[in-house]
């Protein structure tokens, strides 16, 4: 078994499809197949003192922004976790 934060998708066959999923939206995780187990079941929070978004610049370059609190102190946000396992992924797809 495999753990990485996010939700991925654990029926896929490459544990990478799970970091297309990184960010989930309150409104529609709890309905969306992606989030659905792990937003009843499976959450946490991650401790931080910052984070970064990344900006479109222009063509395919980024700029990374260091958000973080005016004060510098830590903050926590909610986060879900999912396991990925490829032989039961690869069992699953085999039965459908």
């Amino acid at each position: 078994m495999q753990f990485f934060p996010g939700p991925g998708d654990c029926w896929a066959d490459d544990p990478k499809i799970g970091y297309r999923t990184i960010n989930a939206r309150l409104d529609t995780a709890p309905t969306k197949p992606a989030f659905r187990s792990a937003f009843k079941h499976r959450h946490y929070l991650v401790l931080a003192d910052g984070f970064y978004e990344w900006q479109k610049t222009g063509g395919t370059k980024k700029q990374p922004y260091h958000i973080r609190l005016r004060e510098g102190g830590p903050f926590a946000f909610a986060g879900l976790w999912e396991t990925w396992n490829r032989l039961a992924s690869q069992l699953s797809r085999a039965r459908s």
